[in-house]
């Protein structure tokens, strides 16, 4: 009996270290498009199992985007955004100057501090807002995508590790309408990698001094989907309000 005690109680702890590694999740917590000017509006936020398998201090929001036609070929025409593919915020971009990190910079420690646009964290803490619109309208109709990745830097061999990630985004027609891309859960996989480093690659140089790789399967971030419907119009009206007061980093 003892020993079926014992086994009991290692199953247990077993169990409780599996748990941890999973329990690790990536949230978009509101998320809409906006017709004018069109554009949309994106939160987000992560939380880690108890430890975290990534030190705090070194995790980061990292952000790839994609402006393509509406036939999918890639729009290389749009001032100050490389080939269509780039990694946001580019440092000379409009509405810069931003910093010589690749890191996404609009993000908080807290919800209070993203609500109220204080306290930016430039690619550190748990909750990210992005507003990318107004600037694209001189070349629409296009499609913007983003590939947005949570990782665990290394600053001493500039490499990161993907944690989790999501990708989103909005289309605008010929007339002006603006459609959702639905966010969905980002690969774990090379061909992600490979996004996000064909970007970096083509940045300045101290975003190609930079390369992410491959995450541990077990302490990927799990994504959840957004709120129903039904919650994000009440959020929306919020949101828009939000926007509207903060400097876009996209814009």
């Amino acid at each position: 009996m003892h020993r079926n005690l014992k086994c009991l109680v290692v199953g247990a702890l077993c169990l409780g270290l599996i748990g941890s590694a999973f329990a690790q999740t990536l949230r978009v917590t509101q998320y809409g498009v906006v017709q004018n000017p069109a554009g949309a509006n994106v939160q987000a936020e992560y939380t880690q199992g108890t430890p975290p398998w990534c030190p705090p201090e070194r995790v980061r929001w990292l952000q790839r985007v994609h402006i393509t036609n509406p036939d999918g070929t890639t729009k290389n025409n749009v001032p100050g955004f490389p080939s269509g593919d780039f990694i946001d915020p580019q440092p000379n971009g409009p509405g810069g100057p931003w910093d010589n990190q690749p890191w996404y910079d609009v993000t908080y420690n807290s919800a209070a501090d993203r609500n109220t646009d204080t306290n930016r964290q430039n690619g550190a803490g748990r909750f990210m807002n992005d507003s990318p619109r107004g600037w694209f309208g001189t070349w629409g109709p296009l499609c913007f995508t983003a590939c947005t990745a949570v990782v665990c830097i290394d600053p001493a061999t500039n490499t990161a590790s993907f944690m989790g990630g999501f990708s989103w985004g909005f289309c605008v027609d010929g007339a002006g309408v603006v459609s959702q891309i639905a966010p969905s859960a980002l690969a774990n996989n090379a061909a992600t990698m490979g996004k996000f480093n064909t970007a970096l690659a083509a940045g300045p140089a101290t975003f190609r001094a930079w390369s992410v790789g491959v995450g541990d399967p077990n302490c990927q971030l799990t994504f959840s989907a957004v709120p129903e419907p039904g919650t994000m119009a009440v959020l929306g009206l919020a949101l828009i309000a939000f926007a509207r007061r903060r400097r876009s980093k996209s814009q």
